[in-house]
């Protein structure tokens, strides 16, 4: 059986937790389970239902607990106009004290509405979370992402509530610093390079450089001073871990306040939220189901008068668009190993499409960990907190795929 992005280095690599959001997979099965059959809009509806009523899995099909992985609750809905993202850009960057026109000032009021209307979701799926209603939520922007859980999330080891911060910059770190938000720096062995200074331009292709180059200028333009070059590894993107009620409220309050500092990015969306429960003005979604299909081909073995026999060898397979949590993909290899734990015939393939913002939710085995209050060297990372991407699980004989 496989389970990994690459085979673990460290045995107890395998048994590691996947933070990271998948926003699709595709299954290849042996078999026709009943997961793997075509849905009716009744059966779409029924998955609602028993979601809404918070139907135990356990008590469900094996093809209706599935479905229920298919939900996520997701704020905002989807991606603005792109008419309206053209215009507010242009709005915006407008300098204050210059008059708008009536249909600019309808589009701004617009616009500023929207983002108090992210706030209050933002505020409600925090008060969800501190109440133990919600293990875990996401929460997006362009710059960096953050993970957070209840004391009761799977994964999280320790009894309090806990936030991991994926692709913190040194600007970032020195803002947490400033509003005395306590956290963890973590850095991964092998992300310290050995160059006398690190601007952020040092990763990526010639586009994101590019974009990483302007957004530096447009930063210093707004805010001279906030861009700097640091002479030592501390100017490296990393991971921060934040533990304890009042350092999450305080990460709350900054988080509610922040606002994208490029015009241009502050026009194309809000911070994306994303929980396996509702709050307020969520979507509720479900991962779209784009293709069910059999395959067949041919297979070529040898008979016992050493002659070529063809025989022919169906395959059933399934794609999925949408987004897919952490605890959902669990509950859907349990499903795959439960189907194929009677037969030795028989191979289950799923492969996965990954989130690439969520993978440094990940904290790699053996990154170092730093107090931002002492600034000491606090060892390695304990293996419990560590997680691992994985984008292949297979179960059953491995000839077939």
């Amino acid at each position: 059986m496989t389970d990994s992005m690459d085979s673990p280095s460290d045995p107890n690599e395998a048994d590691l937790m996947d933070y990271s959001l998948k926003t699709g997979f595709s299954i290849v099965s042996t078999e026709l389970h009943p997961w793997l059959q075509e849905r009716t809009e009744e059966d779409n509806f029924l998955t609602l239902h028993n979601h809404q009523l918070k139907i135990p899995l356990q008590s469900l099909t094996l093809k209706a607990r599935f479905d229920q992985c298919l939900i996520s609750h997701v704020y905002p809905n989807g991606p603005r106009a792109p008419t309206h993202i053209a215009l507010m850009t242009r709005i915006l960057a407008i300098k204050p004290g210059v008059a708008l026109k009536p249909f600019e000032r309808n589009e701004l009021n617009h616009f500023v509405a929207k983002e108090s209307e992210w706030r209050q979701s933002f505020k409600s799926l925090c008060a969800s979370l501190m109440s133990k209603n919600t293990d875990y939520f996401y929460y997006m922007n362009s710059e960096f992402t953050v993970l957070f859980q209840s004391p009761d999330a799977d994964g999280n080891p320790t009894s309090h509530f806990r936030a991991v911060l994926a692709k913190a910059s040194l600007a970032l770190r020195n803002v947490l610093t400033a509003k005395k938000i306590h956290f963890k720096r973590i850095v991964a062995l092998q992300k310290v390079k050995k160059t006398s200074t690190y601007t952020g331009l040092e990763e990526g292709n010639e586009d994101e450089k590019n974009e990483a180059r302007q957004e530096i200028m447009e930063m210093e333009r707004i805010q001279p001073g906030r861009t700097v070059t640091a002479p030592e590894a501390d100017a490296i993107p990393c991971q921060l871990v934040l533990s304890g009620e009042e350092t999450i409220v305080k990460l709350k309050e900054f988080l509610t306040d922040w606002t994208e500092h490029s015009v241009e990015k502050r026009a194309l969306h809000q911070p994306v939220l994303i929980s396996p429960s509702p709050f307020l003005n969520a979507s509720l979604k479900m991962a779209d189901i784009v293709k069910l299909e059999r395959v067949e081909r041919l297979e070529s073995s040898t008979s016992n008068s050493s002659k070529s026999v063809a025989t022919t060898m169906s395959a059933f397979t399934m794609k999925v668009s949408g987004i897919l949590l952490p605890t959902s993909i669990a509950v859907m290899k349990d499903i795959m190993r439960s189907t194929c734990i009677n037969s030795k015939k028989e191979q289950v393939k799923m492969m996965m499409e990954i989130e690439n913002r969520t993978v440094p939710l990940n904290l790699e085995v053996g990154s170092r960990v730093t107090d931002s209050s002492s600034r000491r060297d606090e060892g390695s990372v304990d293996v419990n907190v560590c997680g691992k991407s994985v984008n292949v699980f297979e179960v059953g004989d491995g000839r077939y795929f």
